[in-house]
């Protein structure tokens, strides 16, 4: 009798425990706890899409301005560093609307997502018009360059 009583207690006890754990994933299901929240809309180009384009190389489109560059090494107090100067100089940029200069920051393949993360969300922040982003490099710039629109036209689209 006693062992028929611990296992009706077990039986109960155990589909209790899984009604709870449904509950809990219909709950966080419910408040939508699974969706992406607060990330990038990045659309990265095609390898020809200045070349489709704008009939001119990448190369040939950022030859028009100086780049100050800047490397991340992985070094937590270097980037840390890093990152102040190049907000500094991201603001001056944008706030002067400068088209002959630019920043230049190159990635390796040791570095780290969060760095990468953090300087697109200082160019969001800096509310900066153009960075491109190309394999381990980024090319940050404001201002129209008239010298690029005069020999690097962009296309019409065929719509």
């Amino acid at each position: 009798m006693i062992v028929k009583k611990k296992i009706f207690v077990y039986s109960i006890a155990s589909i209790v425990f899984i009604l709870l754990i449904l509950s809990c994933i219909l709950l966080l299901i419910k408040n939508k706890n699974f969706e992406q929240q607060n990330s990038f809309n990045l659309g990265l180009p095609s390898k020809n899409f200045y070349q489709d384009n704008y009939n001119c190389s990448l190369d040939k489109i950022l030859s028009f301005r100086n780049f100050k560059s800047y490397e991340l090494t992985n070094t937590i107090k270097h980037d840390e560093f890093i990152f102040t100067q190049l907000r500094s100089n991201i603001r001056n940029i944008v706030r002067n609307k400068d088209s002959k200069n630019g920043i230049h920051v190159k990635f390796n393949t040791k570095t780290q997502y969060g760095d990468v993360v953090r300087i697109l969300d200082i160019c969001e922040i800096e509310k900066v018009p153009t960075y491109i982003l190309n394999e381990y490099d980024v090319w940050i710039m404001a201002g129209s360059n008239k010298e690029l629109i005069k020999n690097c036209p962009q296309k019409k689209s065929k719509n």
